[in-house]
C-alpha cells in the first residue's frame, strides 16, 4: 500500500490514515515509519506494546476502582478502545461525555453536524449515518470533504459537535493561518447553527497555541467550558481553568494531551444540564 503525505494527517498524537486503491504492507511501514517521525520511537513502542494489552489494562482497571471518572457531578466509565487507543489519550473522557449528548440529542431528533469524523468509530453500526459528518481530508462514505471554514448548506443544524478537531483548523495545513480557527466558528454559529441551536466541542491544551489563547482569552463567546486534566494514565478529574493553563501536548507515554476543555456555544444550559 502506498501513503501518499497529502493523505496523512496527525490527530490528537494518534493518526488517521487514509490509503489510496493499493493496499499491502508497505502502507503499514509508511505509516508507522511516520508516527515514529511525529512522535518519536520510544513513545511508538510504548504506543503499541499497551495495544496489544488493552484486555489486561481493563481488567486492571476495573480491579483497581480506577474504571470510571466524574464530569459535571456526572459519572462515566473511560473509553477503552483499540481505534486510536482512547485510553491514552484525552479521548478515554472525550468519547464518554460526547456519547452521552449525542444519544441525547439523537433520542430528540434533533438535526446534527459533526465537525471531523470521530464518533462513528465509538457509536454501534446501526447509528451509522444519522447525522452529517463535514471532515476535510478523512475519506469514508457519506463524509463531505469540504474545509469547515467555508462549509455551507441549505439545511441548518440545531445540534453541532466537534471532538478534538477544531485545534487543527489553519494549524495542520499546508498554508498555516492562526485567524482561520475564529473564522470557522463564525461560519458555524452564523451559517450552520439555528438560532436555538448549540455547538459543543472540545480542545486539547499544549497542541496549537493559537486555540489555547483563544479558549482562554475568551476571543470567542463561551456560554460554559468546563476542564479536565490528566494526573496519570487513567487518572482524569474536572478541574479549575488555573490549573490546566501551561499544560503541555505529549510525553513518551502518551504522546496526547494532558487537558482538555469541554466548551458550548449558544446555548442558555450550562454543560451540565446537556448531560
Amino acid at each position: 500500500m502506498f501513503l501518499t503525505v497529502r493523505n496523512f494527517r496527525a490527530k490528537n498524537g494518534n493518526f488517521m490514515i487514509q490509503f489510496n486503491a493499493r493496499t499491502g504492507i508497505q502502507g503499514w511501514i509508511d505509516a508507522y515509519s511516520m508516527r515514529i517521525k511525529n512522535r518519536g520511537l520510544a513513545n511508538s513502542i510504548v504506543h503499541h506494546t499497551i495495544q496489544l494489552f488493552l484486555p489486561l489494562l481493563k481488567a486492571y482497571a476495573l480491579l483497581t476502582n480506577q474504571s470510571s471518572f466524574t464530569f459535571c457531578e456526572k459519572k462515566y466509565t473511560y473509553a477503552f478502545s483499540r481505534y486510536g487507543a482512547t485510553w491514552s489519550t484525552e479521548r478515554a473522557v472525550e468519547v464518554p461525555i460526547f456519547l452521552d449528548v449525542l444519544n441525547k440529542a439523537l433520542a430528540e431528533k434533533k438535526t446534527i453536524l459533526e465537525i471531523g469524523n470521530v464518533m462513528e468509530h465509538y457509536m454501534p453500526a446501526k447509528h451509522t449515518g444519522l447525522w452529517a459528518v463535514v471532515d476535510k481530508y478523512e475519506v469514508a462514505p457519506d463524509i463531505i470533504n469540504q474545509d469547515i471554514a467555508e462549509f455551507s448548506r441549505d439545511t441548518k443544524y440545531n445540534f453541532i459537535l466537534s471532538v478534538s478537531t477544531m485545534e487543527h483548523v489553519g494549524f495542520d495545513e499546508e498554508d498555516k493561518d492562526n485567524n482561520k480557527i475564529i473564522k470557522a466558528i463564525d461560519n458555524i454559529v452564523q451559517n450552520l447553527l439555528t438560532p436555538d441551536g448549540i455547538f459543543i466541542f472540545s480542545v486539547p491544551f499544549g497542541f496549537n497555541p493559537t486555540m489555547d489563547e483563544i479558549v482562554f482569552g475568551r476571543k470567542i463567546k463561551l456560554s460554559d467550558v468546563c476542564f479536565m486534566k490528566r494526573y496519570k494514565m487513567l487518572d482524569w478529574k474536572q478541574v479549575d481553568e488555573y490549573e490546566v493553563k501551561n499544560s503541555q501536548y505529549g510525553n513518551i507515554y502518551y504522546g496526547s494531551a494532558d487537558a482538555v476543555a469541554i466548551a458550548v456555544i449558544n446555548s442558555k444550559e450550562k454543560i451540565k444540564e446537556l448531560l
